[in-house]
């Protein structure tokens, strides 16, 4: 069996976009800059580096390592927090920042939903900005489309079912909602 290297390059303008982002940006403000593929990291913090430092936190780094950049970005010098939203998404209070840039997105409404909340949380006195980066053309836009109708199909499941107590009923409203999804977006 053989294996072929295959090469992450695209020609894409995702990184240039990511400099216009930030340049608009006060240069006192924090950032949270989500991203999905590690091959994606390097470029990320190279693009950033002449706005100031970065944290990192991702999946591939110890507990220790992961909280010191937590630290440094909450209390320290780190002007970026540069992570991935499975491995900072859920549990962390972010509210240092008030601008969030999806470098990359995700295909899970609740990642990203709970990666935009570390922003909106209890604490936090600015309004938080949330950019996505989405190149036209490719997959982007239609995994973006995709997590929106999820988080649509969601909010319907539970304006529809969220109070229901009882087994039947909640079959009933079940077989109702498939319905409307097979039909078209539920409303």
């Amino acid at each position: 069996r053989r294996t072929y290297p295959i090469e992450h390059r695209v020609d894409h303008w995702r990184l240039e976009t990511l400099v216009e982002l930030v340049a608009k940006i006060p240069p006192a403000d924090k950032v949270v800059v989500w991203f999905g593929f590690h091959a994606d990291l390097a470029p990320i913090l190279n693009a950033l580096a002449p706005f100031g430092s970065a944290s990192v936190h991702h999946g591939l780094m110890t507990p220790a390592s992961r909280t010191a950049a937590v630290h440094a970005f909450r209390s320290g010098p780190s002007r970026f927090f540069v992570a991935t939203p499975q491995s900072a998404g859920k549990g962390l209070t972010l509210t240092e920042a008030s601008h969030a840039i999806f470098y990359t997105d995700t295909w899970d409404a609740a990642d990203r939903a709970h990666a935009e909340d570390r922003l909106c949380r209890i604490g936090q006195t600015r309004e938080a900005q949330i950019f996505t980066i989405a190149c036209s053309g490719t997959i982007d836009a239609r995994m973006r489309d995709n997590v929106v109708r999820k988080g649509r199909v969601s909010d319907a499941f539970m304006a529809r079912v969220g109070d229901i107590r009882d087994k039947r009923t909640l079959k009933q409203a079940l077989r109702q909602l498939a319905g409307a999804i097979e039909a078209g977006e539920p409303e």
